[in-house]
């Protein structure tokens, strides 16, 4: 069963593989700068906007890699790459969540990778339904 599970997931990234809204090149640097930012001022739209959008750049390099993937390759590391890709997505959501919540809910690019993440996620939840920020 769980390789049906792959199975679709894999060519469900075929389909969707470069759907993904990604955001402006972040470096490593730029991330690191935004997260000292954060802990003086954890509801800064940008410093959180700037580390989700790294993180979730991650993510979609890792669905691109995932798309790319030979069937065969995909079962022997698409599950490893697929833990990679929601690990990835994971650690944008709360700083995009926070984003979203300081734009006033008034940033669609951040709304669309909200739901990204969300359908990846498994989760039922929409970026209406942000109604606070986040803590780290």
């Amino acid at each position: 069963m769980k390789n049906i599970l792959w199975i679709f997931t894999f060519l469900l990234c075929l389909l969707i593989g470069t759907s993904y809204a990604q955001a402006q090149d972040i470096t490593e640097l730029d991330k690191n700068e935004s997260e000292a930012k954060l802990l003086k001022n954890p509801k800064d739209l940008v410093a959180n906007f700037i580390v989700g959008a790294y993180y979730y750049n991650k993510a979609t390099e890792i669905e691109k890699e995932i798309a790319k993937a030979s069937f065969s390759s995909y079962i022997e590391a698409g599950k490893n790459k697929l833990e990679e890709l929601r690990a990835m997505l994971k650690k944008a959501l709360p700083y995009l969540e926070n984003a979203y919540f300081a734009s006033n809910k008034s940033e669609p690019k951040i709304a669309e990778a909200l739901e990204d993440i969300y359908f990846h996620l498994g989760m039922k939840k929409k970026p209406e339904d942000v109604n606070g920020f986040n803590s780290f």
